[in-house]
């Protein structure tokens, strides 16, 4: 191709310009390319930044964040925890007036270079420390059957131990009549217990502590983590940091937001007035069923009192921890991240409470993508796979809740350490992006003194973004295509047909005998998410190209309709689906139908629930539901029930995205009356082919932000969207800007490659290192490319950069081709390009394939492939001659598989070109 059929946009030059303006751009411009808006610190991705031991010095946090600002971070996230043992003179303790007046300096030096500081609202996680007194303690509540040795008394089960307070007995007679032999204290002091019957079953109910502390807490920050269900814990808890915001004069809005992390609160799930709020807020007294906690079987009352408990615990969540964090954080200049997932509660509603919902992508992707590596130390059994549909919870809350960002936790345990490529991120990045996130947070960066040896400090559960990482010179390329593509995902709403109902309650029923709750983990996701029907559903929905958000009952019960249009805030849908599920609560189903009369459209998938949750008047309550079922019958043209549900609804004007059933997926977008398309191939089924849109538009512009490259599309028009013809491959990924005005611009460059004039670049090669360690080998002379460690010597070790040289010639009548495509197959892991002395860049992710334009190659050529590799070779030689790098406290560095790091007789990883190179002309093509 052309040099002048390319335009080059360079990111640092773009004009600055509004919201309002760039839609006018996408809207009016007809002599002009579409003018992207200015890239800004948030539209950069983020790391998190761990501080160990809290061992840090303003020269050092100075010479951190200019190093990450060079790079292209847009902000930082302080998390402190435990340090480096010998360190110990330099540690500096949480909040203290030295700790704060470090946090002021680095928010002063993020501002003046252009970026964010978010916190942890803790040290490690989850919330506690010090100040946290056993009152204010996590709690756990259980339930055992006594066996009745005297048939008289149960004096051994008062107390089991110091920590373990007994809260109540329960006798069920033959019937099953409850009788309360609980003991009583007289006036005395003298304890009465309750007599029994040797026929009768009694069971015991214990309030004790978790006894847990934090996990990776930093000095000055050990200690009991808080009861996340009451009040009283989590503003004693704020109140420490309001205390020390103030006394160093922290002013609001230079450190942006507190963060809360997953839910880790191991075995909590009762707090001192718990009977009581179940009391207040189910309509009946719990202990009386008591039995039914300690019963493993399903039989139907014990699911409805199992549900009662853990909605209770749910809304105390709620009520009294999410509540008044985000509250305390507001009043403190701050917005607030919030990791719901993991945690007891109605995930939507809590992630809907923060400002920012994050989620996140912890284990290896498992894409189909052709030469993606893959870590052969990784157990998908212990992790699982990052989950779109899991990640579509955060997203949904910040849709539905009007909320502009949503983030990621990123590449937490993407492979072990020090073997991640940058073409083993961009694949993750982008099921982020087509699962709605879009603001990036690495995971991550740890602060490093620079005098200290490789490889610096570390946390252990990371991808190593550090300037001691092997990728580090070539992160800006990464940085890069994530700011461009999160500036437009950023600027531009949700454009989802469907919201798909959450029913909680149908999987609260199914806890078992311990009352220990943990819903919505994102590494259990097959044993709550997908084997539900909701799960079920909502994988056939995404599987077959559907846009959705999910939706609670609490979101439900604040929509409107406008016309047929269901309204949450800014955000429009065209239907609500509920999935083949039992129970439904009668506030719910009563405000579908209200929507329904209204004129929304409400699908039912087989049939409309005819239960309800909980014990309270269930039937009565199933009498109601009754009368609103048929209510809801009498509404066909707003209401049906289907087994065929995906069937139905182009009935309802609903179409599919058909690009993902060719192997494509995709996040759709709206601004003004633009749709945008990030669209990217995560599979090896596709690479170019007319692909059908289920949007009309009179032009589609298509950009390519690796090669920022861009133009107007092919288009052809059909009954239900347009059609436009799209070459991507695996591994790449591209935006579309579909509009319906005219716009004049040059047309995207189609490329059609001359297969039968491809050649491999043979002859000799040079490889020669220039920088790396242990130790730089000598040069050597290979017949054809192949992997530098396979040499032996100091190569099988040797971590850096190393050139492969050649010289090739191509035929004087090749020359007059658009340009010419250069693949270099298997690269381990990136590698810069020069032709004749041009600099072609850098090749960093999938494929492997660069375009060379038109008047680069000559008859006689020279060609140099500068390679960067992994730096886990030299780790093992690090290892093998006994490195001290090793030493910290707390959990010290473990592998991927949370045993000691050790890669002292680890094999080396291939590193360089693994394949053979081959050069192909191509010419212009008209689909």
């Amino acid at each position: 191709m052309q040099k002048k059929n390319i335009m080059l946009v360079t990111i640092n030059s773009m004009k600055k310009i509004t919201l309002v303006a760039f839609l006018v751009a996408c809207l009016v411009s007809s002599h002009a390319q579409i003018q992207w808006p200015a890239i800004t610190k948030t539209a950069k991705p983020w790391t998190y930044w761990w501080w160990m031991g809290s061992s840090v010095t303003r020269q050092g946090i100075t010479q951190n964040l200019e190093d990450l600002h060079t790079v292209g971070i847009g902000g930082v996230h302080i998390i402190p925890i435990y340090g480096e043992k010998g360190d110990e003179h330099n540690f500096v303790k949480y909040l203290s007036p030295e700790w704060m007046e470090l946090l002021k300096h680095t928010a002063n030096e993020a501002k003046r270079l252009g970026m964010g500081v978010d916190m942890t609202a803790g040290t490690g996680w989850p919330f506690g420390g010090p100040n946290v007194s056993p009152g204010d303690a996590a709690k756990v509540f259980y339930v055992k059957a006594v066996k009745i040795k005297d048939h008289a008394n149960v004096r051994d089960y008062q107390k089991t131990n110091d920590n373990t307070n007994l809260l109540a007995l329960a006798a069920y007679d033959e019937k099953g009549n409850y009788v309360d032999i609980t003991p009583r204290v007289d006036s005395d002091g003298l304890i009465h217990w309750g007599e029994v019957q040797k026929t009768w079953k009694v069971y015991a109910a214990f309030q004790s502590f978790t006894q847990q502390k934090v996990k990776r807490a930093a000095p000055g920050g050990e200690g009991l983590v808080i009861d996340y269900f009451n009040d009283s814990s989590i503003l004693n808890y704020m109140k420490t940091f309001e205390d020390a915001f103030n006394q160093a004069g922290i002013e609001k809005g230079n450190v942006r937001s507190f963060y809360n992390d997953s839910y880790e609160v191991y075995g909590a799930n009762w707090t001192p007035d718990f009977l009581p709020e179940f009391r207040k807020r189910r309509g009946y007294d719990l202990l009386p069923y008591i039995n039914y906690l300690a019963d493993t079987s399903n039989v139907e009352m014990r699911q409805r009192v199992v549900t009662d408990y853990c909605e209770t615990i749910s809304d105390l969540l709620y009520d009294r921890f999410t509540k008044n964090w985000v509250k305390k954080s507001h009043e403190m200049g701050m917005i607030t991240r919030n990791q719901a997932h993991g945690s007891p509660g109605n995930l939507l509603d809590l992630y809907a409470l923060a400002d920012i919902p994050e989620t996140e992508a912890f284990g290896a992707s498992g894409f189909l993508i052709p030469g993606l590596r893959q870590d052969a130390d990784y157990e998908e059994d212990r992790f699982g796979r990052p989950n779109p549909l899991t990640m579509k919870f955060a997203s949904s809350a910040a849709h539905v809740g009007g909320r502009k960002l949503v983030s990621s936790e990123t590449t937490t345990w993407l492979g072990d350490h020090f073997k991640v490529s940058l073409s083993q991120i961009k694949p993750q990045i982008d099921e982020l992006f087509v699962s709605g996130i879009n603001h990036v947070f690495f995971h991550g960066t740890t602060y490093s003194p620079k005098e200290k040896p490789f490889p610096g400090r570390l946390f252990y559960a990371s991808t190593n973004y550090g300037p001691s990482s092997h990728f580090w010179n070539e992160l800006p390329a990464l940085t890069g295509y994530i700011s461009k593509c999160q500036t437009i995902l950023q600027h531009t709403k949700q454009d989802n047909d469907i919201l798909l109902y959450f029913p909680v309650h149908d999987m609260w029923k199914k806890q078992k005998s311990e009352l220990i709750i943990s819903l919505n983990g994102v590494h259990n996701t097959k044993d709550w998410l997908q084997s539900s029907p909701f799960g079920y559903l909502a994988q056939r929905l995404w599987a077959n190209g559907y846009t959705f958000d999910y939706i609670s009952d609490r979101m439900i019960a604040g929509l409107n309709v406008e016309g047929k249009t269901l309204v949450s805030g800014k955000a429009g849908y065209k239907v609500i689906v509920v999935p083949s599920i039992e129970h439904i609560p009668l506030e719910t189903l009563t405000r579908l139908r209200d929507l329904a009369r209204k004129g929304a459209t409400i699908l039912f998938e087989k049939d409309i629930p005819a239960d309800v949750p909980g014990l309270f008047d269930f039937e009565k309550r199933k009498a109601l539901v009754a009368a609103i079922r048929n209510d809801m019958l009498l509404l066909p043209s707003n209401v049906q029930v289907t087994s065929q549900l995906l069937e139905s609804l182009p009935g309802k004007r609903i179409y599919a995205e058909e690009m993902v059933r060719k192997g494509l997926e995709f996040v759709r977008k709206q601004s003004g009356d633009s749709t945008f398309y990030f669209i990217a191939n995560l599979s090896d089924r596709f690479s170019e082919d007319w692909v059908q849109l289920a949007t009309q538009s009179k032009a589609i512009e298509i950009y390519d932000p690796i090669n920022e490259r861009r133009g107007n599309a092919t288009i052809r028009n059909t009954k239900t969207g347009t059609e436009i013809y799209l070459q991507l491959y695996p591994g790449q990924s591209c935006i579309l800007t579909c509009t319906n005005k005219k716009i004049k611009k040059q047309k995207w460059g189609y490329l059609k490659a001359d297969e039968t004039n491809k050649q491999e670049i043979k002859g000799e090669w040079l490889l020669r290192p220039t920088q790396g360690a242990p130790e730089i080998p000598a040069p050597v002379t290979l017949q054809h490319p192949g992997s530098w460690t396979a040499l032996g010597g100091k190569y099988e070790t040797f971590s850096g950069k190393a050139i492969y040289s050649n010289s090739f010639e191509v035929s004087a009548e090749l020359l007059s081709a658009k340009g010419f495509l250069l693949d270099l197959g298997n690269v381990r892991e990136t590698a810069r390009v020069k032709i004749n002395g041009k600099d072609l860049g850098l090749v960093w992710c999938l494929p492997n394939k660069i375009m060379i334009p038109a008047g680069i190659i000559q008859e006689k050529n020279t060609i140099e492939i500068e390679v960067t590799n992994l730096s886990f070779n030299r780790i093992i030689q690090l290892d093998r001659d006994g490195g001290k790098w090793k030493n910290y406290h707390e959990i010290n560095f473990v592998n991927i598989r949370y045993q000691p790091f050790d890669a002292s007789n680890k094999k080396p990883e291939d590193s360089g070109l693994l394949s053979e190179i081959y050069l192909t002309p191509f010419t212009a093509k008209e689909p």
